[in-house]
């Protein structure tokens, strides 16, 4: 399922499948997420996503077998359990748009509280052998309230290697 990358107050994606939030979960090798809740000095009043930190970092030469681990910190004002969730996703041929290939999406983690941490583990094998995805790949992480996009951060760019 793919989203076109636009304003948040002007993108309203289909309804996607349920998630899986697992407190404390360790991404698991075909690939998952976690949140652990944190407390922030002052919560901002819109929804943010940043991130802190990608392995392999961006302009890194990724082959099939890479999986991309990456650390997003979020604040969400006026939280409800179970409303917000992460994607990760990567542009497709289609100008403006982007998916997540066969990476399933219920495996990718909920808000865990108003604020907190993010961490996803995605291995590329999910959309290598698709020729959508446009080459180098380039990844985004968004933040949906209700299936609509509410913050995001990237994008990240990652040659591909010709091996």
């Amino acid at each position: 399922m793919g989203f076109p990358v636009v304003a948040a107050e002007e993108f309203k994606p289909p309804l996607l499948p349920p998630g899986v939030y697992v407190k404390g979960a360790e991404p698991r090798v075909e690939g998952g997420g976690s949140c652990e809740p944190t407390t922030p000095a002052e919560l901002s009043e819109k929804p943010v996503l940043r991130l802190l930190k990608i392995t392999p970092s961006a302009g890194t030469e990724v082959t099939r077998s890479t999986a991309v681990v990456a650390s997003l910190q979020y604040e969400v004002p006026n939280y409800v359990e179970g409303q917000y969730h992460l994607l990760a996703q990567f542009e497709i041929a289609t100008v403006n748009y982007t998916a997540s290939g066969a990476f399933p999406e219920k495996r990718f983690p909920y808000a865990c509280g108003s604020a907190g941490i993010f961490t996803v583990y995605f291995p590329l094998q999910y959309i290598w052998d698709a020729p959508a995805y446009r080459r180098p790949l380039t990844m985004v992480f968004l933040l949906l309230k209700e299936n609509q996009i509410v913050a995001f951060a990237g994008k990240y760019e990652f040659p591909v290697s010709k091996r």
